[in-house]
């Protein structure tokens, strides 16, 4: 293989919706090294599988396979029950809490899995850099208006008045980072991203629909 060959491998970076598809945040955690009898097409009773929230660790157990180093991932539409371009009934009052949830996981926090509160949801693996939510914002006559984390009016959702409050009460020390130019507004998409050290604020352009997202 070329050095350039080597180079894009060493550079290579994954995404993946970050779908729930209606089970626990904490579905399929683990991969399939802890859920050896899960195959394609076929689950048996009592095991999971990759169609769940954690679907990055079964993508960065094959990318281990075939990459040199530990690649980078990023979540799409985080949390949604599934493919939001389809017509299904959406729990919204559950959408919300699984994305405050998640937003809890992407700041390296514990939280409890609102299916069992008994037990924690699994962390999210450094690896995972970003998770983006559907949706920003959208136009009020279109059908991702509902998902919309600010209406027209410049109103928040409770996931973006959580989110705000959450990143509001971190310390600059404590604060991993975020990135964009503010201020939040419909029509903007956000970051606040891991590894750098930036405070948050929020950007983008304006579009008929666009994503928020949480980094880490």
């Amino acid at each position: 293989m070329s050095n350039g060959g080597k180079d894009l491998l060493k550079n290579i970076a994954l995404s993946a919706y970050g779908w729930s598809h209606l089970h626990s945040l904490n579905w399929g955690s683990g991969g399939s090294e802890r859920w050896m009898e899960a195959r394609p097409y076929v689950t048996p009773t009592g095991c999971q599988d990759q169609r769940g929230f954690h679907i990055f660790d079964w993508y960065l157990e094959i990318a281990a396979d075939f990459l040199p180093n530990d690649p980078h991932c990023f979540l799409l539409q985080a949390g949604q029950p599934g493919d939001p371009s389809r017509s299904q009934p959406v729990d919204f009052d559950t959408l919300q809490y699984d994305e405050y949830c998640i937003a809890h996981l992407l700041f390296d926090e514990t939280i409890h899995d609102p299916t069992a509160p008994h037990r924690l949801l699994d962390p999210i693996p450094s690896e995972v850099q970003a998770g983006f939510f559907w949706l920003l914002s959208a136009d009020s006559d279109t059908s991702e208006s509902a998902f919309s984390w600010f209406k027209p009016d410049g109103q928040p959702n409770p996931s973006a008045r959580m989110l705000r409050r959450r990143i509001s009460s971190r310390s600059p020390r404590n604060q991993r980072s975020a990135t964009g130019t503010a201020p939040l507004s419909p029509g903007t998409s956000a970051a606040s991203m891991r590894p750098s050290s930036s405070p948050l604020s929020d950007g983008g352009t304006s579009t008929r629909t666009s994503r928020s997202s949480v980094a880490r």
